[in-house]
């Protein structure tokens, strides 16, 4: 019985990708803002569309196989280009030599970026932040690994980035300060799984979110430095839809 749910789910999510890989990504038209998220009456028809993120995971009802991909992870350090954007904090890489292998495909590693507060909800709760680690295979499709950030213990990594904000608005600065993907990784890489969106316009439908179940932590210094400066760079909650969410326990 778990083998055909499993065989159903993965073709009504081949089928599912398929769909939405035919969205059009709009160019960006108009000036886009959070305290007024409906962006699909400024011009991003997007953004009204049915597969869209973020979305409240509801941890009883996701579909969960031990037989789901591994993730596979090469990562290195690497000098961070960082740029406030008006919109977020986002650290890029120099190079493409980040990358992480999901179900076959290598994805690179494109940038990372921060959410006040989280922008998905587990269980209809929220966590003080949100981190997006955006990679792109060579079709242009992307995986967003996501780290849920809750109030703990301070973390290291967080105060490479945050101690090196610019202080001028889309202007990228390269830095001498070298950052490892590895150190955030968590030893048990359970996670959920579900297509999706970007979460900012234009809001295509061309993405798969992997949703780690371990969370980071964060010193309330860390979490009050980045909401100083976006207190709420989230989007709310958008409808699952038909779609479904996917769980590797272990």
């Amino acid at each position: 019985m778990k083998k055909h749910l499993f065989l159903i789910m993965l073709i009504g999510s081949f089928l599912f990708t398929a769909c939405e890989r035919t969205v059009t990504v709009e160019r960006e038209s108009a000036h886009w803002e959070y305290e007024h998220p409906d962006w699909q009456e400024i011009g991003y028809q997007s953004c009204g569309g049915n597969a869209q993120s973020p979305i409240n995971i509801v941890t009883a009802n996701t579909i969960a196989n031990e037989n789901m991909p591994a993730l596979v992870f090469d990562y290195r350090p690497f000098n961070m280009i960082i740029v406030d954007n008006s919109h977020t904090i986002q650290v890029n890489p120099p190079s493409g030599n980040n990358a992480l292998f999901f179900n076959g495909v290598k994805y690179t590693f494109v940038q990372l970026h921060f959410h006040h507060q989280s922008e998905h909800q587990i269980d209809g709760e929220y966590r003080p932040m949100e981190l997006h680690c955006v990679h792109q295979d060579g079709d242009g499709n992307l995986l967003v690994l996501t780290f849920m950030i809750a109030e703990g213990t301070p973390h290291f990594f967080f105060d490479f980035i945050f101690l090196n904000i610019p202080d001028e608005q889309r202007v990228p600065v390269m830095t001498n300060v070298s950052i490892d993907l590895n150190e955030i990784l968590p030893e048990n890489v359970a996670y959920y799984t579900y297509y999706g969106s970007l979460t900012t316009p234009p809001c295509s439908a061309t993405v798969q979110f992997v949703i780690l179940k371990e969370h980071l932590t964060a010193s309330m210094s860390q979490i009050s430095r980045f909401g100083s400066i976006y207190f709420d760079n989230f989007r709310p909650i958008q409808p699952l839809n038909n779609r479904l969410v996917l769980e590797k326990p272990n």
